[in-house]
Parts: C-alpha cells; sequence; structure tokens
C-alpha cells in the first residue's frame, strides 16, 4: 500500500515551509493519479505553498478548484494573501467579500490586514 493522504499533506506541509510550491503542486497532483483523495489540508497546504512561492495565479486556480472542498478560512486567507503579493487588490477585496458572505467561515485579522495591504500594493 502506498503513501495516503496524511503522508501527502505532511509532504507538502514540508515542501510550503522550504518554498517549494512546484513540488507541492506536483505532490497534489499526484495524490489523484496514486487515487489518494485530496482533503482541505491537501489544498490548503498547496494554496499556502503558492503564496509563499510569489505564485498568486497558481493559488488562485487552486482555490477556485475547491467546489468539491468547501473552502474554509486557511483557504480564503492565503489566497487573499497571495493575491496582496502580486498586487491583485481587486481580487483580493472580492475573496474578502466572498469569506464575509460565507456562513460557514468569518474573515479574521489575517483576511482584512492582507485585502488592506493588497489595496496599498495597487496603488504603487
Amino acid at each position: 500500500e502506498g503513501p495516503n493522504v496524511f503522508c501527502y499533506n505532511a509532504t507538502i506541509t514540508a515542501c510550503e515551509r522550504g518554498q517549494q510550491w512546484s513540488k507541492a503542486l506536483e505532490l497534489l497532483s499526484r495524490m489523484s493519479e496514486r487515487e489518494v483523495k485530496p482533503d482541505i489540508i491537501s489544498f490548503n497546504a498547496t494554496i499556502d505553498a503558492c503564496e509563499k512561492g510569489q505564485e498568486w495565479q497558481a493559488a488562485l486556480h487552486l482555490f477556485w478548484s475547491l467546489p468539491a472542498h468547501v473552502p474554509n478560512q486557511i483557504s480564503f486567507n492565503s489566497t487573499i494573501s497571495a493575491c496582496q503579493r502580486g498586487a491583485r487588490w481587486q481580487t483580493a477585496v472580492h475573496l474578502l467579500r466572498l469569506l464575509k458572505a460565507d456562513v460557514s467561515s468569518a474573515p479574521n485579522d489575517i483576511s482584512y490586514t492582507s485585502a488592506m495591504s493588497s489595496c496599498v500594493r495597487g496603488q504603487e
């Protein structure tokens, strides 16, 4: 038997901490190939790896690919932060609005700070 979702999540998290965003994406893709179903932790860790690697487009793509997994506050915050790094203030504000409308999550200080920072960066 091969690695399970917990093994993949731990490895993706290690990639995120080691700023290896492309490896994290590769591992997430490999999960499906190996018939290991990614969970919200798998997606959040990969989005976070992309954010830290300043790959806002990849983070946003992953976020929008979450229909089977309801995005949570971590998903929103990591994606808003990725947009902030990419100076995509309109997208960051849109995500903040979606988070505010989400009945299962709510914005926190990280959500607001990242969105505000993206607006500042967008004006530079």
